[in-house]
């Protein structure tokens, strides 16, 4: 629904191995989500298909800022930032 009447709208997938995921749940300090349900989160997560219009999959196993940097850099080959 947010594609089909706002085409200024874009989504960003972000691909992170599992391995990854799990590290960072390990670091983190607060009781926002337990490691325990990554198994649950993983198979409910709906990967976007390739087909589906104005949707960026990305590597963000890097740090944040170079994840905001390839962002940055596939919205503006694609036109999306003006």
């Amino acid at each position: 629904l947010l594609r089909e009447h706002r085409p200024q709208v874009w989504f960003l997938y972000l691909c992170v191995p599992r391995s990854e995921l799990e590290r960072r749940l390990q670091t983190r300090h607060h009781p926002f989500m337990s490691p325990s349900l990554l198994d649950s989160q993983l198979q409910a997560l709906e990967e976007p298909d390739s087909r589906e219009p104005r949707t960026i999959a990305l590597d963000a196993a890097d740090d944040i800022e170079t994840i905001v940097e390839s962002a940055l850099r596939e919205l503006g080959a694609h036109g999306a930032c003006r």
